[in-house]
């Protein structure tokens, strides 16, 4: 399971984009309004193939945070 936290001074539209190494997108994961304070995401990274991953999530004005991970089976 992985875990990602974050913390937004206001209440936003959030979108959490999980990307390949090479760039495109592989799968929106949320894309909601959060309230102000903190928001966890949660999901099975076993589910997807086997290659290096990059979790951004983003606000219509800029990219909030940015994780990598890589899936090993």
């Amino acid at each position: 399971l992985f875990q990602l936290q974050v913390t937004t001074p206001k209440k936003q539209k959030l979108d959490f984009g999980l990307y390949n190494a090479s760039g495109p997108l592989v799968k929106t994961l949320y894309s909601e309004e959060v309230p102000a304070g903190k928001t966890y995401l949660k999901f099975n990274r076993l589910a997807l193939p086997a290659v290096q991953y990059f979790l951004v999530v983003r606000n219509p004005e800029k990219i909030f945070k940015s994780e990598s991970f890589i899936v090993v089976h």
